[in-house]
């Protein structure tokens, strides 16, 4: 018998010899058609075969683009050297993936795939855009899971899912991030960018985070995950965003509302492709109830937006507010974990029963010593909500703070019973970034006056007083819009400031409407230290009125850095004379307008002599 050892060897040699190995068809567009069988594409005249064996590389080559004209199953496709290339068909197809999709260096490329493209996600793969982006303007089909990942060292990778019709039916789940590279995003355009499956997120300190932007009303049915020290970040551009899976929270977490997203900016009505966008704040809800695994998480909240918390909560870690958290109900707040509202934070309710939010401001979960705001809110859709209940701050034992405020982050019309804190010489107004209607008598308590003061100036809180007001200490608005709406919102005793300083000038704003029944000259004479004004002077219409009209402005004894403006819409006519004070950097006898929340200001006199203009 020959020797079984060297048989073995020679029969090992031959079993490695016959493994399958990828084989790999560089693009060069060469061919006089672009269909992907056309040999004269490809490096070598060789074109990719149909079985699902070979790697694709794509890189700069005659033509930014190929074409299949039936079902194609190929290994991988990698894409490099900065191109925008596109992978589409003239009628539906099926292209079929085993491996995925990576780019392969940091010269952010762009690969999409058209409207008539239907991947089918054959098994577990990865899509890997590196630095680049990745568009799928149609499906994702198929029984496979789906890793979106970029692995660039420093640099920032998107992924966009701008299907419009019928979404992705995928099954395998999503993994998003995988805590070692810099932040991922995936942008959206329809409820299941992530298929039918699960959403596993992981994130991570130093900027490895996980990004989420949609367009359009979306409301996504995944059951999510999430893991790791960094942030998950959410933007909806013109539409609520909702989550109506559960949410889990496997370590603490900081949720981001409506921050800016790198390589994602607002899309264009079609859907199709971003451009440049205004900032808005639909509100971001999570309506599925979010738990927790593995011990008691921390949720943090922040972002320039709004957290609109629907579901029933389970965690227990705790709550910290630094952005707009709105509940929905006392069934969504958590029952145990405190609820620390910090400086610049607003923690808001949506329930306008009688009673409900008397209630929740006594929630024993919401820590007593919270330096933010407070307040109620009105759900997206519909009309103000009105609130009747007593507004008590000067509960013993439950706000203890004297930087806490009254605010939106909505709209709401108050008109219950308003008490300040014992030790707290004003009404406190300020955070929230929405519109707060105030009917309530703010009636004279112990010589208190009223401020408005918000920590975030880029979502300030506009307050329209419309009570019966009789406080007699000053009003002051250090940032925010303060508008006074009624023949007696305007308390006789009250002086008037609108602060900030002479490096920052336009950062606070007073105004009244045309049904105060009061006089230009006479609102003027309300600052009582005109050469301290930084801030905006506003003359407004009531929301019943198309315009407000205003005859004469005389600035005499203001410092150089007041404006004049509208929240709303104004005409100004007859004469204008500016201040003639010098002070800080800002020139005297300089005229200021401006208009703000997309005010309308006519000027219709005539400025002339050396006055300048400033807009």
């Amino acid at each position: 018998m020959a020797n079984p050892r060297r048989f073995l060897l020679a029969l090992t040699v031959l079993l490695v010899g016959t493994l399958p190995v990828q084989a790999q068809f560089v693009w060069t567009g060469q061919g006089t058609t672009l269909d992907i069988t056309n040999a004269a594409n490809w490096r070598g005249q060789l074109a990719p075969p149909n079985n699902g064996t070979a790697d694709i590389e794509i890189e700069q080559g005659l033509h930014d683009g190929f074409l299949i004209s039936g079902p194609y199953s190929l290994n991988r496709i990698k894409i490099k050297g900065g191109i925008d290339f596109t992978i589409n068909a003239a009628t539906p197809q099926v292209l079929t993936l085993t491996n995925g999709v990576a780019s392969v260096d940091d010269n952010s490329s762009f690969l999409r795939f058209g409207s008539n493209i239907n991947l089918n996600l054959s098994g577990p793969q990865t899509f890997d855009a590196r630095s680049g982006t990745i568009l799928v303007a149609g499906q994702n089909t198929g029984p496979g899971s789906l890793t979106l990942v970029q692995t660039s060292v420093t640099l920032t990778a998107a992924f966009i899912f701008n299907n419009t019709g019928a979404g992705n039916t995928y099954t395998g789940g999503t993994t998003l991030g995988d805590g070692l590279h810099p932040t991922t995003v995936v942008a959206f355009w329809n409820s299941t960018p992530f298929g039918t499956g699960p959403v596993s997120v992981t994130t991570a300190t130093g900027g490895k985070n996980v990004n989420l932007t949609a367009h359009g009303t979306q409301t996504l049915t995944n059951a999510f995950t999430i893991n790791g020290a960094g942030n998950v970040n959410f933007r909806s551009w013109d539409a609520p965003l909702t989550f109506s899976g559960a949410f889990t929270l496997a370590s603490n977490v900081l949720f981001n509302a409506q921050l800016n997203q790198p390589f994602i900016t607002a899309p264009n009505n079609a859907g199709s492709v971003p451009v440049p966008g205004f900032f808005t704040r639909p509100p971001i809800v999570f309506s599925g109830g979010i738990g927790q695994s593995g011990g008691a998480r921390i949720l943090t909240i922040a972002g320039s937006g709004i957290a609109v918390l629907a579901g029933t909560n389970t965690y227990t870690g705790g709550t910290t507010v630094n952005g707009s958290l709105v509940f929905s109900n006392a069934s969504s707040v958590p029952v145990s974990g405190a609820i620390t509202v910090n400086t610049q934070g607003y923690l808001g309710f949506l329930d306008a029963t009688p009673g409900a939010f008397a209630a929740f401001l006594a929630n024993p979960v919401i820590f007593a010593g919270s330096g933010g705001s407070f307040g109620v809110d009105t759900p997206t859709g519909s009309p103000t909500s009105t609130f009747s209940d007593a507004i008590d701050l000067s509960l013993a034992g439950y706000y203890t703070n004297t930087l806490q405020r009254i605010g939106t982050a909505t709209r709401a019309i108050l008109t219950g019973t308003i008490t300040p804190q014992t030790a707290q010489a004003n009404y406190q107004f300020g955070n929230g970034g929405g519109t707060l209607y105030v009917l309530s008598n703010l009636i004279q308590i112990s010589a208190k006056g009223l401020s408005l003061q918000n920590q975030n100036t880029l979502i300030p809180l506009t307050v329209y007083l419309r009570g019966s007001n009789t406080y007699t200490g000053a009003t002051s608005v250090s940032s925010g819009f303060l508008i006074f709406d009624s023949a007696t919102a305007l308390s006789p005793a009250t002086t008037l400031t609108a602060g900030g300083s002479a490096l920052g000038v336009g950062e606070s704003y007073i105004g009244y409407t045309n049904v105060t029944g009061i006089s230009s000259s006479t609102f003027l004479g309300k600052f009582t230290t005109p050469a301290n004004t930084w801030g905006i002077i506003g003359f407004d219409t009531n929301q019943f009125s198309s315009t407000a009209t205003i005859n004469g402005i005389d600035l005499t004894g203001f410092n150089d850095g007041v404006f004049i403006g509208t929240a709303t819409s104004a005409i100004i006519t007859g004469a204008l004379v500016p201040t003639t004070v010098t002070n800080g950097n800002n020139a005297a006898n300089t005229l200021r307008f401006t208009a703000g929340q997309n005010g309308i200001l006519t000027v219709n006199s005539t400025i002339g002599g050396t006055t300048k203009v400033m807009l």
